[in-house]
């Protein structure tokens, strides 16, 4: 068998066979080539059967391309193989042990939609309000005690939170209806087969020698129950595992980057090796990757190299606004795609949260560059937008009976299917439309509960429409969300979706504000005319080569020749919940596999104010991780009148205070050079990224940052509803007095023992009797 497409390391890994490995393979490093190298290895020169190996890894598309590569390597047929996603062997192996199992052979699997809807059932079932408990949060608990193995009868569940006992009792009775059913959801999937191997000891000595040897890809990215399955499975310590403690990446969704440092712990005599040469990305860009994640405490020590060139510097941009940023990207694809001849699917856009997609879409628009939202919908197709644009196209046209569908019980009202399925009855009987079925349906309704609901969804429709024409589209929003308290309905969730969501509605405020700031309609009908016609030009001959667009969380395992990285801002890239020790280590990682998905172009942009939480202008410092990055591999007007190197140390060392935005430098349309603009630059205030070296500090809004007051007026004293613009009293640190009693729904009842910051993200620092002290932020405590 030819290995000579190897280098040294990667020949070294596929040649190992004497027990447990753990291979580090760096970005680009050709870890997937290792992988089915080995496995072609194992085949043609060591003798084992196809059917005697087992490789594990996340995606059906990783899966399929090791097939294939296994196939062409080996000349055989790989149907045999046990190559596959986790969710799909162990689906294939519980079928095959369904007689084993209290469920059919022939259960179905439930989608995360259908799951929600038997939590709802059994919550009913049991008494418990969906209105007070939300369901998503009991789906949530269920999942997460899935990830680490635990069952409802697991005492590691048990603890003194008040909704601890309501929580295991639908647990255990969800789990009850879900066998009645014969149905698993996805979690059932690993865990029920980690349970059946773990108390069948036939099942379980069959399987353990039922494969020769096992391999696991992206091994960083694996949970708790993945880990025990996998040691379950490699009882024997034949076992390779591929990954890299560099790129974990998906902590929020229960992976668990102790795994690959526990490995060998468990699996004794493991053999590391280390895969460091990139075959992807220039020196440069390497270069500026490693910088950044070397200060990871916590981490194999590794380097990234190439043989490739060394490549272009990384092009640094700070602009004024996100409007401006989105503009200077949007100007720049274009010249890649002219100048440089680069095709449009070999450019990328990354971005921090969804949020931060509507603006960079709408530059893209303006200059006729086709893109692709991937890992989500297009900004005014996601669920929440279009369910505000429904509301505003009701209150244009009442008898819009789709849009009016859509939202007659969103948020919940209480209008059931029995309730719709009258109405739609009567309108078909008498050819009216839905809006005047409720009219016809409110006085001979019989329950009164219905008929307050019927009437209150009336009152809004009215309202709405008798105020369409009298205000913007702005304030209409506005009205809107005030009525319905939706954005409140959205937070009741209490989950990182639900923030997403609610970061969205923000954006969509900030959209309306410019929108009628620069409209000659102002008004809901002139916005709804623009984002149709727009939408309906970027569905017409849509060609095949875009720009794509993805959070840095969907680009994980991808690769582009030209990569702009927006946003990079201390608080929104790391976030500004990512404050604690593991979860800012985490934001570095993002950051270093945002770095390592480019090959030959890397362009890094960040606004100096910035539109978030339909707030007013809020200016950031720019990321700290920018910090990390040597000068010399960045190509920037940034660093004009520039302070000294002394200042710029000094600056480091204070806090992350920042310059104001002149009032003009924030006029929409201003495009004056830096110098003009940047009065504290001009000054030398700021260091060479843009960090104050003044210790001065301006009035701060909710989240303890710097406001630029200059469009702050923009939201004036008689805006309709600030409720979800800024913090409530009960969510300010005020609230707060050390020695005050708090409760947090996972650390139970605590005492405060400081607070520091304003609103719902101020940092609470708690101890908990059974947790220790713990830094909380402030919107997930409760005073009791």
């Amino acid at each position: 068998m030819n290995l000579d497409a190897l280098n040294d390391v990667q020949r070294e890994a596929v040649l190992y066979d004497n027990g447990p490995q753990l291979v580090f393979a760096g970005a680009g490093s050709g870890k997937t080539r290792v992988i089915t190298t080995k496995i072609a290895y194992l085949v043609a020169q060591k003798g084992l059967r196809p059917w005697e190996i087992m490789a594990l890894t996340f995606t059906n598309k990783a899966a399929r391309e090791m097939r294939e590569r296994v196939e062409k390597l080996c000349g055989l047929e790989v149907e045999s193989m046990w190559i596959g996603t986790f969710h799909s062997i162990c689906l294939r192996l519980l079928r095959r042990y369904s007689a084993e199992l209290p469920w059919p052979s022939s259960f179905v699997i439930y989608d995360d939609s259908d799951q929600e809807k038997m939590v709802v059932q059994t919550m009913r079932e049991l008494d418990l309000d969906t209105k007070r408990f939300n369901p998503r949060s009991f789906q949530h608990f269920i999942n997460s005690a899935k990830h680490f193995a635990r069952s409802a009868e697991d005492r590691e569940l048990v603890n003194d939170e008040p909704l601890n006992g309501k929580m295991r009792q639908v647990y255990r009775r969800y789990t009850e209806k879900m066998v009645s059913a014969g149905a698993m959801d996805f979690g059932d999937l690993i865990f029920q087969l980690l349970r059946l191997i773990e108390q069948n000891e036939g099942v379980r000595r069959e399987l353990q020698s039922r494969w020769r040897y096992l391999l696991v890809d992206e091994f960083q990215d694996t949970n708790v129950v993945q880990y025990l399955l996998i040691r379950q499975l490699a009882a024997h310590h034949q076992i390779c595992v591929v990954g890299d403690d560099d790129q974990s990446i998906y902590r929020w969704r229960g992976a668990s980057i102790e795994n690959i440092y526990r490995f060998e712990v468990d699996f004794p005599n493991t053999a590391v090796f280390k895969l460091e040469q990139n075959y992807r990305s220039t020196q440069t860009i390497l270069d500026a990757a490693n910088a950044v994640i070397v200060k990871n405490p916590q981490r194999a020590d590794k380097r990234l190299w190439t043989e490739n060139q060394r490549g272009q510097k990384i092009r640094y941009e700070r602009t004024l606004t996100e409007r401006h940023e989105a503009d200077f990207v949007a100007s720049e694809v274009l010249k890649l795609k002219r100048t440089f001849d680069y095709p449009l699917s070999e450019i990328a856009i990354f971005y921090r949260t969804n949020a931060q997609s509507r603006v960079l879409e709408d530059a893209l628009r303006a200059k006729n560059l086709p893109y692709v939202v991937v890992g989500g919908f297009k900004f005014y197709e996601r669920a929440e937008i279009k369910d505000l644009m429904a509301y505003l196209k009701v209150a244009v046209n009442p008898r819009d009976d789709v849009n009016l569908l859509r939202v007659i019980n969103t948020p919940p009202r209480g209008i059931g299917k029995t309730t719709l399925d009258r109405l739609t009855t009567y309108q078909a009987a008498n050819d009216v439309c839905l809006y005047d079925a409720i009219v016809a349906t409110i006085p001979v309704e019989s329950r009164r509960k219905t008929q307050k609901a019927l009437s209150d969804v009336r009152r809004l429709i009215d309202e709405l429409h008798s105020q369409y024409t009298e205000l913007n589209a702005l304030r209409m929003t506005e009205l809107v969300l005030d009525r319905t308290e939706y954005v409140e309905y959205l937070k009741r969730e209490d989950t990182i979706e639900a923030e997403s969501r609610v970061e969205n509605v923000h954006e969509l405020l900030n959209a309306c504000s410019e929108f009628v700031r620069v409209a000659s309609d102002p008004s809901a009908a002139g916005f709804l005319d623009q984002i149709a016609l727009e939408s309906d030009i970027d569905q017409l001959d849509e060609p095949l080569e875009m720009v794509t667009m993805m959070t840095i969380h969907s680009s994980k395992g991808l690769e582009f020749g030209a990569v702009f990285l927006i946003g990079m801002e201390d608080g929104l890239f790391p976030h500004f919940n990512s404050k604690e020790r593991e979860a800012l280590e985490e934001e570095r990682r993002l950051c270093y596999v945002a770095f390592t998905r480019a090959r030959e172009r890397l362009f890094i942009t960040n606004a100096r104010s910035r539109r978030r939480f339909n707030g007013p202008p809020v200016v950031n410092p720019p990321s700290p991780f920018l910090d990390d990055v040597p000068r010399e591999l960045l190509d920037t007007d940034a660093f004009m009148n520039m302070p000294s190197q002394r200042q710029r140390q000094f600056s480091s060392s204070m806090p992350n205070h920042v310059a104001r935005v002149p009032r003009d430098a924030l006029r929409p349309g201003s495009h004056a050079d830096d110098e003009s603009q940047l009065v504290a630059e001009e000054r030398g205030d700021v260091g060479p990224l843009g960090r104050a070296i003044d210790g001065g500090r301006g009035e701060t809004d909710r989240f303890g940052r710097e406001i630029d007051r200059s469009e702050a007026q923009i939201h004036d004293e008689h805006s309709i509803d600030r409720r979800f613009a800024g913090a409530t009293s009960a969510e300010s640190a005020g609230s707060f007095e050390i020695g005050a009693t708090v409760y947090h729904t996972k650390f139970g009842k605590g005492v405060v023992q400081h607070a520091s910051g304003v609103g719902p993200f101020s940092r609470i620092t708690v101890r908990f009797p059974n947790h220790g002290v713990r830094k909380i932020v402030a919107k997930f405590l409760q005073p009791m």
